[in-house]
């Protein structure tokens, strides 16, 4: 899949560069295209159609206002960041009721913004994967939500930590357990009785439809993708996968690219 592609729309060419710097440093992986105002912006759009928009709200030519107005009546569907000082706060709230995701205020605080940039990308994700649906319906079994609500809170609680902590791969049910301040027994029968599997197969699942959606929406190579699912051996990750899906991690992403 592409990498993420954002474009930091500013007059003020050192603080345009400085954010791009930012997310390079963050993410080598980025793809930035910078615009000095929301004019100029438009019109690169056609030949990079970002998935984020970084912009300033005060801007010669076409503010970020304007720049977010028209946005909302063209066929690009950028997330959006504001930037703003301490004196133009209410555009920045103008622009939040506009479809903005996010303002940040000027001087810029590089982990607020690589934290608001990273908010935004779950939500190009999201975008992403319902125009992915959409076009093809038959990806939906890979990407729906467990179904059925759980009303038990230790459960809920025990879900909660093993989505957190889905990456190490120790992760087990005593460790669960110890979390929920429960014995390992007693979880392991209430986990089969709420959620209708125990709890191996439930986390292996977890991790196969994380390392389905990676694959799908992201740009990290197998290897990377068992490290972020929990799998040591990358060998072995791929075996599960295949057990489970019938292929490859590779052929899957090929075949739904």
């Amino acid at each position: 899949m592409e990498a993420l592609k954002i474009m930091v729309v500013e007059d003020e060419k050192l603080t345009r560069n400085g954010i791009m710097r930012t997310l390079k440093d963050w993410d080598e992986h980025i793809l930035c295209q910078a615009s000095p105002n929301g004019l100029d912006a438009m019109q690169r759009l056609g030949d990079f159609d970002a998935d984020i928009i970084i912009t300033d709200i005060r801007m010669p030519g076409m503010d970020g206002l304007e720049l977010i107005r028209q946005l909302k009546d063209s066929t690009f569907d950028p997330v959006c960041i504001v930037l703003t000082g301490y004196a133009d706060f209410e555009y920045a709230k103008e622009a939040l009721r506009n479809g903005a995701s996010d303002y940040l205020l000027k001087p810029i605080d590089p982990d607020k913004l690589i934290q608001s940039i990273d908010e935004a990308s779950k939500l190009v994700h999201e975008r992403k994967t319902i125009t992915l649906l959409r076009g093809n319906p038959n990806l939906m079994q890979y990407l729906q939500s467990e179904s059925g609500e759980i009303r038990n809170e230790w459960i809920r609680e025990a879900l909660a930590y093993m989505t957190k902590n889905m990456a190490v791969s120790g992760l087990t049910l005593k460790e669960v357990a110890d979390h929920v301040h429960m014995s390992p027994s007693y979880l392991s029968a209430l986990f089969k009785q709420e959620v209708g599997t125990n709890f191996l197969d439930y986390l292996t699942e977890m991790r196969m439809k994380k390392a389905r959606e990676l694959l799908l929406f992201g740009p990290m190579k197998v290897y990377e993708i068992a490290e972020a699912v929990g799998y040591a051996s990358t060998k072995y990750f791929v075996k599960v996968f295949h057990d489970r899906e019938g292929i490859t991690p590779k052929r899957f992403r090929d075949q739904n690219q």
